[in-house]
């Protein structure tokens, strides 16, 4: 069985060689180089619309629930993701949050369930009853 010490040395080794060349050797080279990363909250969460609804529900993503989204304090920002899907349209939202009381003060006490207002009610299929909470450890950038 090996020890956590004989597993971060070839890491640890081509890490080394690869800052000191400069020259990029993989994934390792940019974990090494990656800018200090502030931890923050991830927020998952899918809804499905049909494909009639599905540039309504964009628009309103991008014009009122987004926006509003940003005005919560600690808000770090959000990826929208949109995936044809047979007969649905699937939409992601991965919202970044300061803290966990950032997320509060945007979901409330029960922090996991989501927020949908009603116009998006109509406009979805189907949703995630609860949305999914994750450390960000490394990010773009």
């Amino acid at each position: 069985m090996c020890d956590q010490r004989s597993l971060e040395q070839p890491f640890a080794s081509k890490i080394r060689k690869a800052t000191a060349s400069a020259v990029p050797l993989g994934f390792e080279v940019m974990w090494a180089l990656a800018p200090e990363v502030t931890q923050m909250i991830a927020r998952l969460w899918h809804g499905w619309t049909t494909r009639e609804n599905a540039d309504a529900y964009e628009a309103l993503l991008r014009t009122k629930i987004l926006p509003g989204i940003h005005r919560v304090a600690g808000h770090e920002g959000a990826y929208l993701m949109r995936r044809d899907a047979g007969t649905e349209v699937e939409f992601v939202t991965l919202t970044f949050f300061a803290s966990m009381d950032a997320v509060r003060a945007f979901a409330g006490p029960d922090h996991e369930v989501a927020v949908v207002p009603p116009e998006a009610r109509k406009l979805l299929s189907r949703f995630d009853q609860r949305a999914v909470h994750y450390e960000s450890i490394v990010r773009p950038g």
